[in-house]
């Protein structure tokens, strides 16, 4: 399936970075199997039974945003440079104003992208 893109231009360096503008169900999916991978949610029976409903309790742990960023990047990056080789090394090897620059930009298309069915 042929999908329109985007190809950006990051302001240090001038690379050229082509981003798809929108996700396929199976790209979001793989977003949010990393996003919840990590999430542990634990039924306290004790607690529940005392209240008469049930507590959760979660532990989250802080290295899945990393995570679910790197899942973002390799799902909307296309190419850098016209390489689609290593895609998130290259992102990750851009000078930090760069990268910075492109996440805005996967952030705004992802933005744009959920925004579509709202009313």
């Amino acid at each position: 399936m042929e999908r329109d893109t985007q190809t950006i231009t990051t302001p240090k360096c001038n690379t050229k970075i082509v981003i798809k503008k929108w996700l396929t169900g199976r790209e979001r999916k793989l977003i949010n199997e990393v996003m919840f991978k990590e999430m542990e949610i634990n039924m306290n029976a004790n607690e529940a039974d005392k209240l008469g409903e049930k507590i959760q309790q979660s532990k989250f742990n802080g290295k899945v945003l990393g995570d679910i960023q790197d899942a973002t990047i390799q799902a909307y990056v296309v190419s850098i440079d016209g390489k689609a080789e290593n895609i998130l090394d290259g992102i990750l090897d851009l000078p930090e104003e760069d990268y910075n620059y492109v996440n805005e930009q996967i952030a705004l298309i992802a933005n744009k992208e959920e925004e579509l069915g709202e009313k």
